[in-house]
């Protein structure tokens, strides 16, 4: 028995060192993991901009502090429970239980401290900066009275700190339960009831979690009240009738009947009736339930039946708040007085001539096809993306394609560590394509274009194609080593470069040794190639790069590239303030229910510096951001040579066209009933579904305006139904950047919309026919994007028709332009053969004049038609003459050809 008791006590005191060694190896894993983390950051920080440190140590101290403070906190609640937990569990098992030594007590609260306090300082640090720099939004919520600004900065951070504590209790208490039943499995069992539970100071200890269980709960009362603000209990987004009479009187009664469970627990606590306490404690849930009865019940049975009537101001409310919450309320809405009774002539074409110039016939996914496949030479490049802007080409405003032709690592040739870390480290140059221009074969006509990079055709001219930076440049990069890098191919040979730029972060040996380690790349560390005055290029995706220095934006998955007037690429990529927040407002599938596009953020695509423009300055919350981080944004205007090729992001523009679906409608009794629901305009894609029309960039001269723009725009139509009943659009330059426009047909006018004209196209019998037969034999027929564009007070259609082989090489051409106009469709070769097919007269485009020397419309039609009279007329004196030549009628022949002369005199 002696050697049983020896044997037993070397076991023990062999657990409790490996239970000392492993805690300690956790708790130095954890402070390594922090301190290595904070290295980084720091290092990662700086190199990308050293007026962003400042960002890092902001931030740095608030989750420093946030964390110790929490840290403290859990700590405290762990070690005190857990002597509670020591001592009862040694009077009843003895000397035996984990927690028998106060050291390990010690080591595991300050894990379960270090674990839970890492959690809490990422739940807690922003929402506690914006907090402490609230700004007003100086509106109101219309049931508890208090601005905006609470709701999305100050009561998150009151939330989270209520909900942390509350999770925190309970986990307490699950914990404390699981220990003592653990225990009590392991130690000698008490026959009676529930073992070790049925012990009086562990019934007492674990009432005393469930009364401070409770007394947090009346604390989140005030929180979960002011949560209806964004409920959906029956129709109404936010407060309804039944939130407002039965949820709200609810919330407001649980404070008396949790605090009379609190003093009925403590009452019956200090008699030590256990069985009293655990009974009024689940009389809460019994409340719970008869509250959530309730409420339903009256929602079927009284509100349900007259919604309408009861919900009328709470409806109200949701209108008007989702609205102010997508800007919707900023809309311009204007009469489109649309003209379907005159035919469309060449004074339209000369009146809207910018808007014709720019009409795209060349789509993004059959031109991005075509850039990969020629212009792409080496498949260690690549285009991701084709994106739109608008140069003066020429003097004259243009709508392009432009596309950056970025590193592709899977295209490397050889998968060596030096090529893929040391000498393939960039991508070269862009190209550019007018959207309304296309080559002999029907391809996009480049003006940017080859390697070397070529500008014709009055294009910019770049003088820095590397690309560095980029959409999808993901991989880390060595430059300056001993290798030259290769900059781009020449012949049967690589031209060959070395990086000067300011990117990249110096390798000394420390930062060898802690970006091996991090990277997991031994060749970094022990590489002769790489000396201390090489660079590491990290961060090389431009998103993940604004995301490590303002991880608090939303993103833009689509930014685009441009040409500054010195020639070097940048990229712009959209940033955008949002919150889930806003009271009473209709949340996206995210839960987000409030965005800006407030900030432009700029990226050198070659030195990868970053800068931050706030474009939105009447956003709070891009305000409250400016405050916590003076040093984030730029105290200037971006720069003019950028400014006048930024656009109206698509992204936000879908979800504000999503939106005015719904609510564009503003008369509560219409909106209940849902009388008036639109639906976006839908169209044949390439491969003949139908789907929604994306919204497209298009420079045209909007009504009653005298200049033409760029503008983003989408079609309406009915749910249900293909007639178009309006259009927005949002414009891009200058000071109306951002101004949104819903044009609004005349009611009872009917506009033919995309998909109806789809129809018309397949019922053409001609065009029908055409596309069967190209449609066959090895090739196959690609539809591009139906557009639709404003010409005066009139509507123009217009639908490339690609023709591509079967081939998956095989490139996609422009083979026919069909072009609709008031029911009639036509199809020809190219843009002008569709518009001289439209108009019933040959014109080409590039010879029309400005507005300024056209004559006015009367006298064009009549001018054509009567040329038109004597051209008839020439031909057929013409064919008479030659048959009195022929005869011999010599003076017949000459009164012919007298009459000839005169007529030809007549349209000279």
């Amino acid at each position: 028995m002696t050697d049983y008791y020896i044997n037993d006590n070397k076991k023990r005191k062999t657990i409790k060192k490996v239970f000392y060694i492993v805690s300690a190896l956790i708790i130095l894993f954890l402070l390594f993991s922090i301190a290595v983390g904070f290295i980084y950051e720091l290092i990662q920080i700086n190199e990308i901009g050293k007026n962003y440190v400042s960002i890092f140590w902001k931030n740095f101290s608030v989750k420093i502090l946030t964390q110790i403070f929490s840290l403290i906190v859990v700590f405290f609640v762990f070690y005190f429970n857990n002597l509670i937990i020591k001592n009862n569990l040694v009077r009843i098992l003895g000397n035996i239980s984990i927690f028998s030594k106060n050291i390990i007590n010690f080591i595991i609260s300050f894990i379960l401290a270090l674990l839970s306090s890492s959690y809490f300082e990422k739940a807690l640090y922003i929402k506690f900066l914006t907090s402490i720099n609230s700004k007003p939004f100086n509106i109101k919520d219309p049931i508890f009275h208090k601005d905006i600004g609470y709701y999305i900065f100050e009561r998150p951070f009151y939330l989270s700190i209520a909900n942390i504590f509350l999770w925190l209790i309970i986990f307490v208490i699950i914990y404390t339960l699981l220990v003592y039943i653990i225990s009590s499995g392991t130690g000698i069992a008490n026959p009676k009831g529930w073992g070790i539970l049925a012990d009086n100071k562990v019934k007492k200890h674990l009432f005393v979690n469930l009364i401070l269980f409770f007394i947090i709960k009346l604390w989140t009362f005030k929180y979960e009240m002011e949560g209806l603000l964004y409920s959906f209990f029956g129709e109404v987004i936010g407060v309804g009738y039944t939130d407002y009479y039965i949820r709200l009187n609810y919330y407001r009664l649980s404070y008396i009947v949790v605090t009379i469970i609190i003093i009925l627990s403590i009452i019956f606590f200090i008699k030590k009736q256990y069985m009293n306490v655990a009974k009024v404690m689940l009389s809460f849930a019994a409340y719970w339930l008869l509250g959530n009865i309730v409420a339903l019940a009256f929602q079927y049975f009284v509100v349900s039946p007259n919604e309408i009537v009861y919900e009328r101001p709470f409806l109200n409310n949701n209108i008007k708040f989702t609205r102010l919450a997508y800007n919707l309320d900023n809309i311009t809405e204007k009469k489109f007085d649309i003209d379907t009774s005159s035919t469309l002539t060449i004074a339209d074409i000369n009146n809207n001539k910018s808007t014709i110039d720019n009409i795209r016939i060349t789509d993004f996914p059959t031109t991005l096809d075509i850039q990969n496949q020629i212009q792409r030479f080496k498949q260690y490049y690549i285009f991701n993306d084709a994106d739109i802007a608008r140069y003066t080409i020429n003097g004259k405003t243009r709508a392009v394609f432009i596309s950056a032709r970025e590193i592709n690592y899977q295209g490397i040739p050889t998968k060596t560590y030096i090529n893929q870390r040391l000498q393939y480290t960039h991508g070269y140059g862009i190209v550019m394509s007018p959207l309304s221009d296309i080559t002999k074969e029907g391809q996009p006509k480049f003006i940017i274009k080859d390697i070397p990079v070529k500008s014709i055709e009055g294009a910019p001219i770049v003088t820095q194609p590397r690309i560095y930076y980029g959409e999808s440049t993901n991989q880390y990069v060595i430059v300056n080593t001993k290798e030259d890098e290769i900059d781009y191919p020449e012949g049967d040979s690589n031209k060959l470069f070395r990086y000067d730029g300011n990117g990249g972060i110096r390798l000394s040996f420390l930062n060898r040794l802690l970006f091996s380690y991090k990277y997991q790349d031994l060749r970094m560390l022990i590489s002769t190639g790489i000396n201390s005055n090489s660079k590491l290029l990290i961060n090389r995706n431009i998103i993940d790069r604004a995301k490590m220095v303002a991880p608090f934006f939303e993103y833009d998955n689509d930014p685009y590239i441009l040409i500054d007037k010195k020639g070097k690429l940048y990229w712009v990529l959209d940033a955008y303030t949002t919150t889930k927040f806003y009271p009473y407002s209709e949340p996206l599938e995210s839960g987000v229910n409030y965005i800006r596009n407030s900030v432009k953020v700029i990226i050198d695509a070659y030195n990868g510096s970053l800068k931050f423009y706030i474009v939105d300055k009447n956003d709070p919350i891009v305000n409250v951001y400016k405050s916590i981080y003076p040093k984030l944004f730029e105290t200037n205007s971006i720069p003019t040579d950028l400014a006048e090729h930024i656009r109206y992001p698509e992204l936000i523009f879908k979800i504000q066209s999503e939106m005015l679906k719904r609510y564009h409608m503003t008369n509560v009794n219409v909106f209940y009933n849902k009388e008036d629901l639109w639906d976006i305009g839908k169209h044949k894609s390439s491969d003949g579904s139908i789907d929604k029309i994306p919204p497209y960039y298009s420079i045209v001269t909007l009504p009653n305006e005298t200049k033409e723009e760029m503008i983003l725009m989408v079609p309406f139509t009915p749910l249900k139904y293909n007639t178009m009943i309006a259009w927005l659009a949002a414009r891009c330059d200058g000071e109306n950047y951002g101004k949104l426009v819903l044009f609004k047909f005349t009611k009872g006018s009917t506009v033919y919309g995309p998909l109806q004209i789809e129809n018309m196209i397949d019922q053409d019998p001609s065009i029908s026919k055409d596309l069967s037969l190209w449609d066959q034999g090895g090739s196959k027929v690609i539809r591009g994007n139906l557009l639709i564009l404003p010409i005066g007070n009139k509507l123009l259609y217009i639908e490339p028709i690609y023709i591509a082989s079967d081939n998956t090489s095989a490139l996609p051409e422009v083979k026919r332009v069909i072009a609709s106009y008031n029911g009639k469709v036509v199809m020809g070769e190219s843009l002008s053969d569709s518009l001289s097919l439209l108009i019933g007269s040959q014109i080409d485009l590039q010879e029309i004049k400005n507005v300024n020397n056209a004559p006015d419309t009367t006298t064009d039609n009549n001018s054509i038609i009567k040329n038109d009279e004597i051209l008839k007329e020439i031909i057929n004196n013409f064919e008479k003459a030659k048959q009195s030549l022929k005869s011999g009628d010599l003076e017949e022949f000459g009164k012919l050809f007298k009459k000839l002369d005169e007529q030809i005199q007549k349209i000279k």
